[in-house]
């Protein structure tokens, strides 16, 4: 397990343990452990669908291939494939995985979709925990931009909630919302962690899946305040394409720094067959809002499977690389999100 996962198990433990946990709305407060009806609560697994169709996670190769630009084997591709990178694709679905992971060892389901809090894992439930039902669309914040990304409204039945402090005083706070049934499984998340005195990093994240047909799209949206006027933001879109290939689109922006005295956002555009061939190219923008892109910093490379050189032409990934999938500034956080569920109670 990683450094990374780690931590956010730690830090749900912690509020375990410190707290007592409750169920909200006119759902039961706990349920047999495990007896009768009741199951327990089981997502799709989003990582292991998002493997399925993305390239692997990227490690920078000791002889990089001679056809691929340095740009892209030193800087490009680790923002997007690798673990190592709080923008990746991986660190991402990492976070939200862990998540699911964690709430479902919580939960308990029954055959008409009611959910539960699972007696059997021996803790004192009060009001930390908490369950809704949805009964109308979930409106989506525009006061960051939200809506930008994940549209203004989504359709979703079920809501848990779930705020604590940690011992040190810190803020943390998700909510999880999910459609569960035999057509669909979508889940968000927002999450809110004050990772220090000054930081807080906000997020949002969407995935649905098709049963039916193995599709998937997941997307993400963060914001990290620093607190003195500075910030780190992303915003990424992955979804399959005829079940074997993907489209992905993502970004990250940069403040400006001593080094670099215009704020930058660094877009990524591409898809295809990760086992067979895909291309990827990218965008810089400075200052990030610009309208147009710095023309000599753009790039375009085909790779073949684990990020070999491609033999294909970059033309032929017109569908993946169209100039309307592009994420610009304008799909970006401004501020600091705020959640979708924050009027429930």
């Amino acid at each position: 397990m990683s450094a990374k996962r780690m931590f956010i198990f730690i830090l749900l433990a912690v509020a375990i343990a410190a707290f007592a946990f409750g169920c909200g709305n006119d759902n039961p407060s706990t349920a047999p452990d495990n007896s009768g009806t009741w199951q327990p609560l089981e997502l799709a697994d989003y990582d292991y669908h998002v493997r399925k169709i993305a390239p692997p996670v990227y490690t920078a190769p000791v002889t990089a291939p001679a056809a691929v630009d340095p740009m892209w084997t030193g800087t490009y591709l680790p923002k997007v494939f690798s673990t190592n990178e709080p923008m990746s694709l991986y660190s991402n679905l990492e976070t939200f995985q862990s998540l699911l992971t964690e709430l479902e060892s919580y939960l308990l389901i029954d055959e008409n979709g009611d959910i539960a809090l699972d007696s059997s894992t021996g803790g004192a439930w009060t009001e930390h925990l908490q369950v809704f039902n949805l009964t109308e669309p979930t409106s989506i914040p525009t006061d960051a931009n939200m809506d930008a990304l994940f549209g203004a409204s989504v359709e979703l039945n079920k809501l848990v909630k779930l705020n604590w402090t940690a011992p040190d005083g810190r803020l943390h706070n998700e909510d999880i919302a999910f459609t569960l049934n035999d057509n669909e499984q979508t889940v968000a998340v927002f999450s809110r962690q004050e990772e220090s005195a000054t930081t807080t990093t906000t997020s949002m994240y969407y995935a649905s899946f098709d049963p039916a047909d193995s599709s998937i799209v997941m997307k993400g949206m963060t914001y990290k305040d620093y607190g003195d006027d500075t910030s780190a933001r992303w915003t990424y879109l992955i979804n399959s394409v005829d079940n074997s290939e993907f489209s992905y689109r993502m970004n990250w922006y940069a403040d400006p720094s001593e080094q670099v005295p215009e704020s930058m956002l660094g877009c990524i555009l591409g898809g295809g067959d990760k086992n067979v061939e895909f291309a990827l190219e990218y965008r810089e923008y400075k200052p990030a809002d610009s309208v147009d892109y710095v023309d000599e910093l753009a790039s375009e490379q085909v790779f073949g499977p684990d990020f070999s050189e491609g033999t294909g032409l970059i033309t032929t990934y017109h569908e993946f690389v169209a100039e309307a999938l592009w994420l610009n500034y304008d799909d970006q956080a401004l501020a600091p999100l705020t959640s979708p569920w924050d009027a429930i109670e």
